[in-house]
């Protein structure tokens, strides 16, 4: 039987590493969080729920209500919690990167072992006929391990933070980068006009050609020459 768990166990860490593989960082971290939440709420709820339905049922054994409410209670918070309200995050557009898909890799691992090590554990502490499970390997680690995994996963995000916080804060107090100068700005100057527009001169039909008139003071002139002439000749005795 100690076989078997190892083997179970086994694949639940694997096959959880390879969901966290191919899902992002983001969703492992949720995943965490549905974990943890399903814990609290067996820590606060499971004894007295599994009580209350010992009670409803006739007086059965309450620590086997109470494994059978707390595996129930804390596999609905992990499935629908923890990997379901992923889907809240969105899709993101960049293409996951090989070193966040080795993080989303070990987030999942770490989830596997939680989920397997709080199951082990509620089997260990509500039914004293799975006390020989103790002598597998895996639940020995992952039961007497189970505090250390979160000891040292507390110190990794610690030790993370306050380096983050050292170079964000060396980072502003370093030695001030020389400005560069401005170059300097020359005043804008209004655009000029538009030449106006040339206007064409008017078109003038060629003046036309009219005959000469009489003139008609032409007349009485020459008649008055003419009697002058009469008058001389008259008078002249040469032409008698």
């Amino acid at each position: 039987m100690a076989l078997g768990i190892d083997i179970a166990a086994a694949i639940l860490i694997v096959v959880l590493s390879i969901v966290g593989y191919r899902r992002d960082v983001r969703r492992g971290i949720a995943a965490l969080g549905g974990t943890l939440l399903g814990t609290t709420l067996v820590d606060f709820w499971g004894s007295q729920w599994g009580v209350q339905l010992a009670e409803w049922f006739g007086g059965g054994n309450p620590q086997t209500f109470t494994l059978v409410v707390s595996i129930f209670t804390f596999l609905l918070a992990v499935s629908l919690v923890g990997y379901g309200g992923g889907m809240f995050l969105g899709t993101s557009k960049d293409k996951p990167t090989s070193s966040r898909r080795f993080i989303g890799a070990l987030l999942g691992a770490l989830n596997g072992a939680l989920v397997t090590g709080y199951i082990l554990r509620f089997v260990t502490n509500n039914d004293p006929n799975f006390q020989n499970i103790q002598d597998s390997f895996v639940v020995r680690w992952l039961i007497a391990g189970l505090p250390w995994v979160f000891l040292a996963f507390t110190v990794a995000v610690a030790i993370a933070v306050t380096i983050r916080l050292a170079m964000q804060l060396t980072s502003s107090t370093g030695p001030a980068k020389p400005k560069t100068p401005i170059p300097p700005q020359h005043p804008m100057r209004p655009a000029a006009p538009p030449p106006p527009a040339q206007r064409m001169p008017p078109t003038t039909a060629p003046p036309t050609m009219r005959p000469p008139q009489p003139n008609p003071q032409a007349g009485p002139q020459n008649q008055q020459q003419k009697t002058v002439m009469d008058k001389i000749n008259n008078h002249n005795p040469t032409q008698k």
